[in-house]
């Protein structure tokens, strides 16, 4: 699954820098951010089938999960760069509960992946 996030993550870079006296830039830049967020999370998902399931017990459990992390993912992005679009760039407030949801958007997940359980080693074989 790495295969599937690193290359989509992995040039994404920190979240632009608040500039409380600009909000209109700031806005702009947090919804550029975000929609760059959300296109790669779709890549993400995109690649997902092509990685497959880790080869652990529950590897497809975990794939399902990872998806599903997603895509909530993609949404909350999407309605994240909603809510800035609508934000009157001259409100204080209303920009910065726009830019609350977008924290939102971007921290942790909400629910952790599943343990990944992984075969007991096996045994040496025995010596001749």
């Amino acid at each position: 699954m790495c295969q599937a996030l690193r290359p989509a993550f992995g040039r994404l870079g920190a979240p632009p820098k608040l500039d409380l006296g600009n909000l209109t830039v700031t806005r702009q830049a947090y919804i550029t951010y975000l929609g760059n967020a959300r296109n790669a999370t779709q890549q993400a998902i995109d690649l997902l089938p092509s990685v497959g399931a880790p080869p652990v017990a529950n590897g497809q459990q975990i794939l399902d999960h990872m998806r599903n992390q997603l895509s909530q993912m993609r949404k909350d992005l999407d309605d994240a760069v909603a809510q800035l679009n609508q934000a009157n760039p001259s409100d204080p407030i209303a920009v910065g509960l726009a830019l609350g949801a977008a924290g939102n958007a971007v921290g942790p997940p909400r629910r952790p992946l599943p343990a990944v359980r992984t075969p007991p080693p096996h045994p040496p074989p025995p010596r001749p």
